[in-house]
């Protein structure tokens, strides 16, 4: 005769015992993904700051040029923010950026210079008219230049569509179509 052993535990519990492995394992991947996708997020969240530090500097730095505001501090001041946030330019944007940043930097430098001399110039100067055009040209170019301005910067300053986003906005364009 075979003696059942008070070891013995009811189906039910087995059954438990085995799913709790698998059920473990997939609440861990649950909380994986909801870290990385957490993780995701502050790093886009983060690289939109530094972009829009740059994009608000360049925009400050034109304004000032152009005085579309006035400021209590010189031009220069602006030149050196820009220069601040300018070392990131490479890290965060692509070339044709950089290249747009680098010639807006020349450009602003010029003009500052063209500035500073033009204010110790005379009508009387040989060189008035010649800086005078030069002055208008530099000009018409950051007026140019702030239109523009924000064509380069929307892709990267845009929000990002969600996965959700994209799902909710097929359907309803899938839902307009006539069948």
């Amino acid at each position: 005769m075979i003696v059942p052993s008070h070891n013995e535990l009811p189906n039910w519990v087995s059954y438990l015992q085995a799913f709790s492995t698998p059920a473990i394992a997939i609440a861990g991947i649950a909380i994986a993904w909801g870290q990385l996708r957490l993780a995701n997020n502050k790093y886009e969240s983060e690289f939109y700051e530094r972009r829009l530090a740059i994009y608000n500097a360049t925009r400050q730095l034109i304004d000032s040029l152009l005085n579309k505001e006035p400021h209590k501090e010189p031009k220069l001041y602006y030149l050196a923010l820009f220069n601040k946030v300018a070392s990131e330019f490479v890290f965060i944007f692509n070339q044709d950026v950089v290249t747009y940043l680098e010639e807006i930097r020349e450009k602003a430098y010029q003009y500052w210079l063209l500035d500073n001399r033009f204010s110790r110039l005379y009508t009387s100067d040989p060189n008035y008219e010649s800086n005078m055009q030069e002055e208008r040209e530099l000009i018409a170019w950051l007026e140019h230049t702030s239109e523009i301005m924000i064509v380069k910067f929307k892709p990267y300053l845009a929000p990002r569509r969600r996965w959700r986003d994209r799902i909710v906005q097929f359907s309803r364009r899938s839902a307009r179509k006539p069948i």
